[in-house]
């Protein structure tokens, strides 16, 4: 299936928005994160490493979560969850000063690291069949692999000029942009109450 082909269809119009939702801002955290936590906050090379192990295991937890559930449901409505979280991660990041801000903010946005890929995966494998899925997951990773090598010069620049605390605050304008058009495109599907995560 052609990049043109795939853009008409709703599923992949979905997933593509829920992982751009989260692309920005990761690829923030993994290229300037480290750089950030020693010259913003003034963590020792050990405690940035412990940030970032917080954000992995946060990550692996809510993957670990959706893998216990035979069927993921109302998976747009947990893509606004993981907009959410990763604002709020980003402005906690960007606020913080002290080590306890940084590592809750890293935990935070390992939340919606954890949430994006496998529900945008689900989105693409809903209506489609196998044969097409390897096709459509590779236009979303081309995709992605433009924001992530468009990021970080763009990006650099703004940390050069403005420093990095308002640098990351401007990384909320793409999940902003990103989960209003998963909203729109969603439709009133996407407005439906959240199911719990895991079966008590």
């Amino acid at each position: 299936m052609s990049f043109a082909s795939a853009l008409h269809d709703r599923g992949f119009q979905l997933a593509l928005l829920g992982q751009l939702i989260y692309a920005a801002p990761f690829s923030a955290v993994i290229v300037f994160g480290a750089l950030f936590e020693r010259h913003g906050y003034g963590m020792t090379v050990a405690q940035v490493q412990v940030a970032f192990g917080l954000f992995f295991v946060a990550s692996f937890a809510v993957r670990l979560a959706l893998a216990s559930r035979s069927q993921i449901r109302h998976k747009v409505g947990w893509l606004k969850v993981a907009a959410l979280t990763t604002i709020a991660g980003l402005v906690l990041l960007a606020s913080g000063h002290s080590g306890v801000q940084l590592m809750v903010a890293m935990a935070v946005l390992g939340i919606p690291h954890g949430l994006t890929f496998p529900l945008a995966m689900a989105l693409v494998a809903e209506r489609r069949g196998h044969r097409e899925l390897a096709s459509l997951n590779a236009h979303i990773y081309a995709v992605l692999q433009v924001v992530s090598m468009a990021l970080p010069p763009l990006l650099g620049a703004t940390i050069a000029a403005a420093g990095f605390r308002v640098a990351f605050l401007l990384l909320i304008l793409p999940v902003v942009v990103c989960g209003g058009m998963l909203q729109w495109r969603a439709g009133p599907r996407g407005s439906a109450p959240l199911p719990p995560l895991v079966n008590c």
